[in-house]
């Protein structure tokens, strides 16, 4: 899940998969909320605290060229029908994470690449969040993986651009 922003407590983010309007999801410890970039609006809440929903929602409205252009950056170069299917399993092997697809394909990748996960221990790796099915969570841990990553050599696509 590509994260735009971590500011005050709140991460900033769409998912691999979202769907237009261009939004974006705001989390932190109490829950989470989704927020059309253009114009700036709450449009669901689960959980997040009033107070943090307007300092979401500044702001998104102060960075919301910059979100646009993450948010047409990433999906314009997505083959978006790739991800018709999502992770329904995750699972460790002695050097990798492999996630399973509903349609049956496997990926994995090297978790040299992720410290967080190879020194992390079997509690902290099983307590894994699949979300939406576009990508993995570790709340132990405050580490995420889009399952586009899994994949990018499939999809071709340019990396983002940092805020």
């Amino acid at each position: 899940m590509p994260e735009l922003l971590r500011l005050f407590g709140l991460r900033f983010f769409f998912y691999s998969n979202d769907h237009i309007p261009p939004h974006i999801h705001v989390r932190n410890s109490d829950g989470e909320a989704r927020f059309t970039i253009e114009p700036v609006s709450c449009i669901e809440n689960s959980g997040l605290k009033n107070k943090d929903l307007y300092l979401a929602e500044a702001i998104i409205e102060e960075n919301k060229e910059i979100f646009m252009k993450r948010w047409n950056e990433f999906f314009n170069h997505l083959n978006m029908s790739f991800f018709e299917f999502k992770a329904v399993k995750v699972w460790f092997t002695e050097s990798e994470i492999k996630v399973l697809l509903s349609d049956g394909r496997e990926a994995g990748l090297s978790l040299s690449k992720f410290p967080l996960l190879k020194n992390a221990t079997d509690q902290q790796k099983n307590n894994v969040e699949i979300i939406k099915g576009y990508a993995l969570y570790w709340p132990d841990l405050g580490e995420d993986l889009s399952i586009a990553g899994f994949f990018e050599s499939e999809l071709s696509r340019k990396p983002l651009v940092n805020l």
